[in-house]
C-alpha cells in the first residue's frame, strides 16, 4: 500500500512538473460580447406630419465569451438635431454561451428631432 501512494505521489509530482514546464495554458473565463444597433426610428403623427415623442432604438447583442452573460447595461446616447444629447440605460438578462439576442428600448424625448444614436458602454455581468 504504502508503494501505491508513493507512487501517486510521484506521478502527480511528475504530471505537474510537466504541465508547469510545458506553455500549457488553462483555459481563462472570458465575458465578451458584440452589440450593434439594427436599426432606430422616430414616429411622425400621421395626420399632421409631426415628429412623436418616442424613439425605438432596436439592437442585437451576442454572447462572444466562453461564459454564460447573467446580466447586461447598455448606455445609449440620443443626439438631437439641435446638438442636444440624451443617455439612456437598458438592461438585459441572461444570454448563453454563443446565442444572440435582439430587443429594443423605448425613449421619450419631447418635440425634438432626434438625428443620431451611438453605443458607449457596453457592462457585462457573470
Amino acid at each position: 500500500m504504502r508503494k501505491i501512494i508513493l507512487s501517486l505521489i510521484v506521478v502527480i509530482s511528475l504530471i505537474l512538473v510537466l504541465i508547469g514546464c510545458s506553455n500549457i495554458i488553462l483555459p481563462t473565463k472570458i465575458l465578451s460580447a458584440d452589440i450593434i444597433v439594427t436599426e432606430w426610428e422616430q414616429e411622425y403623427y400621421e395626420y399632421s406630419g409631426e415628429l412623436r415623442s418616442h424613439v425605438y432604438i432596436y439592437y442585437k447583442i451576442e454572447n462572444t465569451g466562453n461564459v454564460d452573460i447573467c446580466y447586461y447595461k447598455i448606455w445609449f446616447t440620443v443626439t438631437c438635431i439641435d446638438e442636444m444629447t440624451y443617455g439612456i440605460l437598458k438592461i438585459g438578462q441572461s444570454i448563453d454561451t454563443g446565442q444572440s439576442e435582439s430587443d429594443y428600448v423605448l425613449f421619450y424625448i419631447p418635440n425634438k428631432h432626434v438625428i443620431s444614436i451611438e453605443i458607449i458602454k457596453l457592462e457585462l455581468g457573470s
